[in-house]
Parts: C-alpha cells; structure tokens; sequence
C-alpha cells in the first residue's frame, strides 16, 4: 500500500525526532561549523542513501535516472545485487514503471504477491530475488519523472512504521525539490560556459579545436558531478584522407574536412559540441541523450556521411557507463577502430 493519511495528520513529536537521531547518530556533527552544503550532488545523494538504510535496512539503496528508456544507476548502496553506478536497465522492464504507472504500491514487504512486480523483467536480471520492494518517484519541471528513489531486498519484510514511510517520502521530495534547482542553474551555467571557448576554434573546418574540446570535457565533467547528467561521446575518424591527400593534393584533402564538418554540424544539435581534435578526427560531446535516441542519432550520422561521399569510421561511449569523461573518450575512441576493423574486414577485396 502507498503512504495514506485516512481521518487525521500525523503528529510530528518526540518519537520521530528520536527515531531520526538514532538514525543519523553516527554522522551528528558536533558543532554548527560541520553542517557545511555537501560539496558535491554525489555527495549529497550517498547521504541520503546511508540515512535510509539505516532507517529502513533493506539491501539495496539507489537513486537512479530516468532518459526515454534507460533506467541508469546513479548512486548506489548495495550489499548484493551488483548495481554499480552507470549500470542501465530497460525502464519498462522494472518494479519503478509499474509503480509509476499505478500499476503498483510505493512500499510492497511482499512484491511477489503482486503480479505486475512478479512479471516484470529485471527478476530475471539480478543476482538475488526482489521479496521487498520501494519504489518513489523523482521529478523534474512540469511534474515529469527524472528516475526514483529505490530499495530492494531479497527476503519479505515487516510493513514499514508511519516514521519510515514519512522519512523516504520526505527524502525523495527534496530530492525532486535539488533536482529541480539544478536543471535550471544548469542551463545558466552551461551557457556561460560555452563563451569560455568560443576563440578556440579550428580555422578550416570553424569547428571547435583540440583545446575547445578539453575544456568542453572538463565542464561536462563538473556538470555531471554537479547534476549527475548523462552524456555522450562520439568520435568520427576519416578513412581516406590520407590517400586523398597523397593523390588528389591538400586542397582535395581540406575540402573533404569541410564537407565532414558541415555534414556534422547539420546532424546535432546547436547546444551539442563539435570538435576537430586531430588531422582526421572529429570529435562529438552530446549531453542529455539516451540509448536509443543515441542509436538513431548515429544511424542518421552514418546515412548523411555516406550521401556526402564521407567514409568514416565511427564510435561512441556514454559518460555515467565509465568512470570520468576521458575514460568515456578512451572508450568511444576504442569503439571507433573496432567500427574501423570491422567496416575494412566488410570490404571487397582488390582483384
């Protein structure tokens, strides 16, 4: 069953200002001085989570986000269901889009007593069984949901006490309240930001050049400690560019640049970043995207090169799947030669 008030408030007294305490006790500061802002969203959210497992022990606490259909870890407490931050799941697959679909209770001690939660697919994608389950949505403006506030435990649990439910209700509201904040601090900040390298550009191609790439990394970076944002790194490598170059001459060569910039450049977005980093690579930061907008986003690149005369090899990497920004990049540039091998293996070969 869901929170309910039937005939009456609560009274907030003595109780749970001691169930509370008792909670917290071992983080109390001891002095005003200690009760300093978190100094990161992350931070902020492992707080939370040990506040709430202390309150309500169950094995599993996680906060995760929400884009289209990728349901990602963002911060996590686990003792067994091996849910590491950037782990994604199909959001129509969980417990959480039942729940907000009201096809299921916030709180269920027993989830496998309900049949939505007992068909769902992520049963069958853990390590451990879900016996215990909550589930409380997180929003953003307009009242769409941003991801949850979730636990799991693999054994059936007493009903929870009036003072726990109140206590994750409470949390998971302020925890919409923070995001809220953020998402419009954020534009400000991100548009500030791009001033910071618009002189770095690359004289042929009017794209951003290797030093507006890095400090464009370095602020999606902070932007993803600040709001934890997804984001997404493409990297586009030229095949022939050389050979052109050797052939036809540079002019040849700098003219296949241009046209790979402007093809580049009609398929993003305006708030998406566009570098040159290398004689023949191209580089893509792209923020707030999911899997699958990714997978047509890439589809349309490859038709756009392709009807450009533009062979490229290309490859991506999502930010909260890796540990920093250049891992991401690390990661996408390693998919881009496994693009590259795989598209020279496809080629006929010379007679």
């Amino acid at each position: 069953m869901g929170l309910m008030f039937r005939h009456h408030r609560p009274t907030l007294g003595p109780a749970i200002k001691t169930f509370v305490l008792d909670m917290l006790h071992p983080a109390l500061p001891g002095n005003p001085a200690e009760l300093q802002p978190f100094a990161t969203a992350d931070e902020a959210l492992g707080a939370v989570l040990g506040c709430l497992k202390r309150a309500i022990p169950f094995t599993l606490w996680m906060v995760t986000r929400l884009d289209d259909d990728d349901w990602t870890v963002v911060k996590s407490l686990d003792d067994g269901y091996q849910t590491q931050p950037g782990r994604m799941f199909r959001w129509n697959g969980t417990y959480c889009s039942r729940m907000a679909a009201g096809e299921g209770p916030m709180f269920a001690e027993e989830a496998q007593r309900i049949e939505p939660y007992r068909r769902a697919p992520i049963n069958q994608e853990l390590p451990l069984p879900i016996a215990a389950y909550i589930g409380l949505p997180l929003y953003r403006a307009r009242g769409q949901i941003a991801g949850t506030l979730c636990a799991l435990d693999p054994g059936p649990q007493k009903p929870l006490t009036l003072e726990q439910r109140l206590l994750a209700v409470t949390l998971a509201r302020s925890l919409s309240t923070m995001l809220m904040t953020h998402v419009r601090a954020e534009a400000a900040i991100r548009k500030a930001e791009r001033h910071r390298y618009e002189a770095e550009t690359d004289m042929l191609t009017g794209l951003y050049n290797r030093r507006g790439w890095a400090l464009a990394l370095q602020d999606q970076e902070d932007a993803t400690v600040r709001s934890v944002q997804n984001s997404m790194v493409v990297i586009i490598d030229l095949d022939d560019l050389k050979v052109l170059n050797d052939t036809q001459g540079h002019d040849a060569g700098d003219e296949l640049l241009r046209r790979a910039a402007a093809t580049l450049r009609g398929q993003f977005r305006e708030q998406d970043i566009l570098a040159r980093i290398g004689g023949d690579e191209f580089a893509v930061l792209v923020s707030n995207v999911s899997s699958r907008e990714a997978g047509r986003l890439l589809e349309r690149l490859r038709a756009s090169l392709a009807a450009a005369h533009v062979a490229a090899s290309i490859g991506h990497a999502f930010r909260l799947a890796n540990e920093s920004m250049s891992q991401t990049v690390v990661q996408a540039d390693r998919d881009m030669y496994e693009d590259k091998a795989r598209r020279k293996s496809q080629r006929p070969a010379a007679a």
